[in-house]
C-alpha cells in the first residue's frame, strides 16, 4: 500500500494479519471504566473508588504518589489523597503505563524493560516538547492533553508484532539491525505494513481517542498525516527522535538518524536547535528510566 498524504485507509494486510488473532490484547475491564470516569469529570472519591477495584493497580498508584517523583509533603495513605496529589490527568497515563506494562511483559529475545524505557522517555519528552512552546498552533487544545499517552504508546504495534508474530518478526528486527535500516521500512518490505499501521488498529480497539491511535500510525511520517494532526504527530516524532538520540541503544529500533525534515517546519523550528533540545532532554531519559521501575515494580 503506497503512502498518501491523509490517507485513513487500513492495508489489507494489516486486516489479515490482524484477523488471523483470536483476541486482541486489550485493557483490563476497571482500567477502561476508570478512564471514562475521569473523562465524564467524576469527582475525586468516585475515581479513586474505580482504581481501588484493581488490586494491583490501586497499590501501584500509591506507591507512585508516594514516591520522589511526585512527593510533595506527608505521605499519601489512602486512594482519594493520592489521586489528588497525582492530578486526574496524571492518574490517567499512569493507569494506562501500568496495564499496558502488565499486558506485554517478558517475550523470548526481546528488550521488553529497553522498550518500555524508551517509550516512557518519549512520552516525557513529549510533554516537556509541549509545555516548552513547541506545537503552539494547537496548544490548549483537548487532544494535547493527551500527548503523554501518544508517546507512550506509539510503538505499541511492536509489541502486538513480537507477540503474535512470533520468529516470523524476530526475523524483520535481526534484518533491520543487520541493514542499519529503519525498522518500519524492514517491515513493509517483509511484511506488507508496520507496526504504527498495526498499533493503530489496536489501539482503536482500546477505544482510546482516534488522535492518539492516528498518532501512532503517523509518528515517523508526520508530512503525511491528516492535516488536522500534523502538528501533533511532527511533536511525536521529534520526541521520538529524542529519546533514541539521548539514550542510544535503549530500543529495538535503534537506526533513527532519518528525521522527517518537514517536522521541523510544521513546529517552526531550525536544525540549529539539535544540540539545545537534545543538552535539555536528557533528563527526561533518568526520568523514564525512574518512572519505569516505579510502575514496573510490581508486574511480575
Amino acid at each position: 500500500m503506497t503512502m498518501d498524504a491523509g490517507d485513513r485507509r487500513v492495508a489489507p494486510e494489516v486486516l489479515a494479519f490482524l484477523g488471523k488473532i483470536e483476541t486482541l490484547p486489550g485493557l483490563p475491564a476497571a482500567v477502561g471504566e476508570t478512564l471514562r470516569a475521569i473523562d465524564s469529570g467524576a469527582p475525586l472519591d468516585a475515581v479513586a473508588d474505580h482504581v481501588a477495584t484493581d488490586v494491583g493497580v490501586a497499590a501501584r498508584i500509591l506507591q507512585i504518589a508516594n514516591s520522589p517523583l511526585y512527593r510533595g509533603g506527608a505521605p499519601v495513605e489512602d486512594l482519594v489523597e493520592a489521586v489528588r496529589r497525582l492530578g486526574t490527568g496524571s492518574v490517567r497515563e499512569l493507569l494506562l503505563t501500568i496495564s499496558v506494562v502488565r499486558e506485554f511483559r517478558d517475550a523470548d529475545g526481546f528488550d521488553y524493560e529497553a522498550f518500555w524505557q524508551h517509550s516512557l522517555t518519549t512520552a516525557i519528552a513529549a510533554d516537556r516538547l509541549l509545555e516548552a512552546g513547541r506545537g503552539r498552533s494547537c496548544a490548549g487544545s483537548p487532544q494535547l492533553d493527551r500527548v503523554f499517552i501518544a508517546g507512550l504508546l506509539h510503538d505499541i504495534g511492536v509489541l502486538v508484532l513480537v507477540r503474535q508474530a512470533g520468529d516470523r518478526y524476530r526475523d524483520v528486527l535481526e534484518a533491520s539491525e543487520r541493514e542499519g535500516a529503519p525498522l518500519y521500512e524492514t517491515e513493509r518490505r517483509h511484511l506488507g505494513f508496520s507496526h504504527g499501521e498495526v498499533g493503530e488498529v489496536v489501539l482503536r480497539s482500546w477505544n482510546l481517542p482516534d488522535r492518539v491511535a492516528q498518532l501512532a500510525r503517523w509518528h515517523h511520517h508526520p508530512r503525511f498525516a491528516p492535516p488536522e494532526l500534523r502538528e501533533e504527530a511532527a511533536l511525536i516524532h521529534l520526541a521520538d527522535w529524542i529519546a533514541h538520540r539521548v539514550d542510544e541503544g535503549a530500543s529495538c529500533e535503534g537506526h533513527l538518524d532519518r528525521f522527517d525534515d518537514a517536522a521541523w517546519d510544521l513546529l517552526s523550528m531550525q536544525t540549529e536547535a539539535i544540540p539545545e533540545i537534545l543538552a535539555t532532554f536528557e533528563e527526561a531519559a533518568k526520568e523514564g528510566s525512574l518512572l519505569f521501575q516505579e510502575v514496573a515494580g510490581g508486574t511480575a
